[in-house]
């Protein structure tokens, strides 16, 4: 159950999927990918929305309006939207020749080509039960914060993992981050501490068996 103030459904629609990505450039504002822009976010958060395997769930207040969202997909296909999205980031990035000269860039495409060579080699040291979903992205209104709203979406989140027979969850956060980190360890995830990245990100998960 829900606080009466707001209810937690699926995003299904364009109009949804619009605010979701506001949403989503004000929670990770300054990060690499809210930087590539409002098309490229809007097109990222669309997938999860028409990807079966995938969850895209919005925190909906008493007068219809999206206050926070949350998306994931399982981490067996979690490369698919970054994939499938290739052509549209590197439009966002010529269009944005500065970010060619953003560290971050050039951290995240040694870190994605390290998590491949991992995958080919059947390498994944963290050793949680699979299949796991992966928490891509929460985020809450800066106006509707301090209400309960992210840790509803948590457990929402989790109830579809589970519904999906997901066995954990994980996701990553960086370090600096420290009220996501808490709202994490409130939730009953644990950091993987020996996964520190050189992007100073961490993994974090949680058994839902």
């Amino acid at each position: 159950m829900y606080p009466s103030n707001f209810t937690i459904v699926d995003i299904t629609e364009g109009a949804m999927v619009q605010v979701a990505a506001r949403l989503h450039i004000e929670a990770f504002a300054g990060y690499l990918n809210a930087r590539f822009g409002m098309g490229y976010i809007t097109s990222f958060i669309n997938w999860f929305v028409h990807e079966k395997e995938a969850v895209a769930l919005a925190a909906v207040d008493s007068q219809q309006r999206i206050i926070g969202y949350a998306m994931g997909v399982p981490t067996e296909i979690g490369h698919r939207p970054y994939r499938e999205l290739q052509g549209l980031a590197v439009r966002s990035l010529v269009q944005r020749p500065w970010l060619f000269f953003d560290k971050r860039l050039w951290q995240a495409a040694r870190s994605r080509c390290r998590a491949l060579v991992r995958k080919e080699k059947g390498g994944d040291h963290y050793d949680i039960p699979k299949p796991t979903m992966g928490l891509v992205g929460i985020g809450v209104d800066s106006l509707s914060r301090r209400q309960g709203i992210a840790g509803h979406l948590m457990e929402a989140f989790q109830e579809r993992a589970k519904r999906q027979e997901m066995r954990s969850l994980s996701t990553w956060v960086y370090m600096d981050n420290t009220s996501a980190r808490r709202l994490y360890e409130r939730c009953g995830w644990q950091p993987h501490m020996d996964s520190l990245t050189e992007r100073g990100s961490v993994r974090y998960y949680k058994l839902i068996v």
